[in-house]
């Protein structure tokens, strides 16, 4: 997590400020007990650097559920954007994970990797009791919040699932291996899930094992083939959050679990959450965030730790290899190309200048013009077409 990728979206820190400040996330509770009276105050967390949280302060209850509404209370058929504050909802009810009890009184914060650093201690704090979306500067301790607060659940949660997903399997492996030396989750209960490991075995790793790493389309497929109990999922820790805009699998697998079950929590971690509120609402929304914690380059908390960098730009020209290689592509591009130039869904001709931004908007003009009263194998054969060139379109670059 600490080797973030960054999309073709990333931003400048002014802009990526103004976008995540304002995007809409619910109300978080009061901390004063006067304020609401389902309110409230929790005994001071320890940590295991004895150092204690001031019992002034209303921790809130550990019970996992999503706080994150939509009010449609009005019966119109138009899907209503307001969203339900905190202090309007029900009381929660608890959840269905059996706690240890015991455990729950203390929260654990790991010393063993040198000072506490506040920002960190301040997110984690945070991650524990609220779907949390985490957006930091790259090699400033993701990994190191995520190992963390996967630790408590483990210690909370007697018999509960929890998971971390990343879209790249080198991802996946870098935070077990964070686990393992930062956290100290023990071994036994932790397996790495891939697409090579046969049914059978899969199986029995959801049977007997808590902590699993994966890539979603893993995890969306054991969950549609039952090898995995959505109800037994306490905590999802998703990585590269701002890939959960659309019909990516984060959003599809959040929406999938909620079928079954509220009571899980969700950490979603970022270096870039988008460029425009709408954006970063949009991963709000999939996810069901509720808590968003922002941190710039230029932040007071984390500028001590923030090294100044050197960038050099070196030009290169292509080989001739990589030019053959382009051409042949584009040249198994261009029928598809061609298909869509056909249909009036596509006007470009050059499969090289292909972009996700232009595909995603002519596939939606194309079903609102053209294609609203095509026939239906027309519109399969442009939807696949479509897709193929999405998928592909990272390769052209």
């Amino acid at each position: 997590m600490d080797s973030d990728e960054f999309d073709g979206d990333d931003i400048a820190d002014e802009d990526f400020i103004v976008a995540a400040t304002q995007a809409t996330t619910p109300t978080r509770a009061s901390s004063n007990p006067n304020n609401l009276k389902n309110n409230r105050a929790q005994p001071g967390v320890q940590v295991s650097s004895s150092v204690s949280l001031d019992s002034s302060f209303p921790q809130p209850q550990p019970r996992l559920l999503r706080v994150h509404e939509e009010d449609n209370s009005s019966g119109s058929a138009q899907p209503s954007r307001a969203r339900a504050f905190r202090a309007d909802l029900p009381p929660e009810p608890p959840t269905h994970h059996e706690l240890d009890q015991e455990a729950l009184k203390t929260w654990v914060y790991p010393t063993n990797l040198g000072p506490t650093r506040d920002y960190q201690f301040s997110i984690v704090k945070n991650g524990l009791f609220n779907n949390t979306l985490v957006a930091l500067p790259t090699g400033l301790g993701k990994t190191f919040i995520a190992a963390t607060v996967m630790l408590n659940y483990f210690r909370w949660m007697k018999a509960a699932k929890l998971i971390f997903v990343a879209p790249t399997k080198p991802l996946v492996s870098q935070q077990v291996d964070a686990c393992f030396h930062i956290a100290g989750i023990p071994r036994s209960q932790t397996t790495l899930l891939t697409g090579e490991v046969t049914p059978a075995l899969r199986a029995e790793e959801w049977n007997s094992k808590r902590v699993f790493f994966m890539t979603p389309q893993t995890l969306e497929n054991d969950l549609s083939s039952g090898y995995a109990d959505p109800k037994s999922i306490g905590l999802v820790v998703i990585d590269e959050a701002h890939r959960a805009t659309g019909n990516y699998s984060y959003v599809k697998l959040v929406a999938f679990m909620r079928r079954f079950s509220n009571s899980f929590r969700i950490l979603a971690l970022t270096a870039t959450p988008g460029s425009k509120v709408d954006a970063v609402q949009e991963v709000i929304d999939g996810l069901g965030i509720s808590y968003v914690e922002i941190r710039t380059e230029n932040s007071l908390d984390i500028k001590s730790y923030v090294h100044q960098r050197d960038e050099h730009i070196v030009l290169l020209d292509l080989s001739d290899e990589i030019i053959l290689i382009k051409d042949l592509f584009s040249k198994a591009l261009q029928p598809l190309v061609d298909k869509l130039s056909s249909q009036n869904a596509y006007y470009g001709r050059d499969p090289m200048a292909l972009t996700t931004y232009g595909l995603v908007k002519a596939r939606k003009d194309w079903f609102a013009g053209p294609g609203r009263n095509a026939n239906q194998g027309a519109k399969f054969m442009i939807t696949a077409i479509f897709g193929i060139l999405t998928s592909c379109n990272s390769e052209t670059k």
